[in-house]
């Protein structure tokens, strides 16, 4: 390996930068995105909730359930906190689905400091980054 000079990349890659060179990101625990996927079984569909940090794109929360309600969000947004304990405001962006914007939801966000941001309606890119994981 050393030989073709590949080597193990370690920690955390460097912030993302805009058009003029600012940093949009310049640490953990600043940008989670989430979404939810499913997963076909043979037994049916398997739908997973996954929360990334989008400063390292590291999957900081997640959770999977047989039926895509408020608690597979509140267990993986759950997971996230729990594992992370962000000291300031985190800003967690997602689609605009029913169960981000539950009652249950907003209230566990604003117990663990979380900011929400949503994606305009029917732009599929925005949350880009997320979808492609």
């Amino acid at each position: 390996m050393q030989s073709a000079k590949i080597q193990a990349l370690r920690g955390y890659k460097r912030p993302k930068v805009d058009d003029s060179g600012h940093e949009l990101i310049s640490a953990p625990n600043q940008w989670w995105v989430r979404d939810i996927t499913y997963i076909h079984t043979h037994e049916g569909f398997l739908f997973l909730a996954v929360m990334m940090d989008l400063y390292a794109r590291n999957i900081v929360g997640w959770s999977m359930s047989e039926r895509m309600t408020e608690d597979l969000v509140l267990s993986a947004i759950t997971m996230a906190y729990w594992k992370r304990k962000p000291e300031s405001i985190v800003h967690l962006h997602s689609d605009q689905g029913s169960q981000y914007s539950s009652r249950k939801c907003r209230k566990l966000r604003e117990s663990f400091n979380i900011e929400q941001s949503m994606s305009r309606r029917g732009n599929c890119h925005d949350n880009t980054s997320q979808s492609s994981f």
